[in-house]
């Protein structure tokens, strides 16, 4: 049989981690599955191919074949596929220094809202 995965968000998020589980769980071997992830925050970073030791039988990378088999879709405009720790902490920061920069909250609200 084939398992498909799939989730939306923080769901596309655990699918395409529960994706990475599945090729290293030993009793998946046989197996073919597939994950499709909607909207799912950056959940992982590769590691360079350098790192990764392991092939399969065909000398490919045992982590292309896993990113091979999710398919994650995103919007252009939506904001929590792009999200890190580091751009969370900037856009934190930028609307303190505008609270702190500016007193009249009409004003504020016009330089926050666009």
């Amino acid at each position: 049989f084939e398992l498909i995965v799939t989730g939306h968000s923080l769901g596309g998020g655990c699918t395409c981690l529960l994706n990475l589980l599945l090729h290293h769980d030993t009793r998946m071997r046989r197996r073919r599955f597939r994950c499709f992830s909607f909207a799912s925050p950056p959940v992982f970073a590769p590691a360079p191919s350098s790192l990764v030791a392991a092939t399969t039988a065909s000398g490919t990378n045992v982590f292309d074949k896993e990113c091979l088999t999710c398919v994650s879709f995103i919007n252009q405009y939506d904001a929590i596929p792009f999200l890190s720790g580091d751009s969370v902490r900037h856009q934190m920061a930028m609307i303190v220094a505008v609270d702190k920069a500016m007193t009249n909250p009409l004003q504020r609200a016009n330089v926050l809202l666009g």
